[in-house]
């Protein structure tokens, strides 16, 4: 091999063969991403700010709801960010209708851990 030793050689890098020379050896490609880095994840939507809360169980089957209201009428993407961690965070369902979002049974004393 023309007097230079290879330890591995793959054959994704061989790209030439020729009668004089054993193989030719693709030069190194550009600065490649490190392999263990992750692509960076996109922004979070900041949380919007609860106005009001109240109690419901009007058309509801006789269970009682807790109806959250924001300020502004935040985003959609805002909504679900603040009703995803308000039910990791009291261990409750909910669900968002219009621009409120509506949680399971009386949470008026524990909203606060969410504010």
């Amino acid at each position: 091999m023309n007097g230079a030793s290879v330890d591995v050689i793959h054959a994704e890098d061989l790209y030439a063969f020729d009668a004089g020379i054993d193989f030719v050896v693709k030069p190194p490609a550009a600065a490649a991403a490190p392999i263990n880095s992750t692509p960076a994840a996109p922004k979070a939507p900041a949380l919007p700010k609860v106005k009001s809360t109240r109690i419901e169980r009007a058309h509801r089957g006789g269970k009682t709801v807790t109806v959250v209201s924001f300020h502004n009428a935040p985003t959609e993407a805002a909504l679900n960010a603040w009703l995803n961690m308000a039910k990791k965070t009291l261990g409750i369902g909910g669900s968002i209708e219009g621009e409120n979002v509506v949680l399971q049974g009386d949470q008026t004393k524990r909203i606060d851990r969410c504010r």
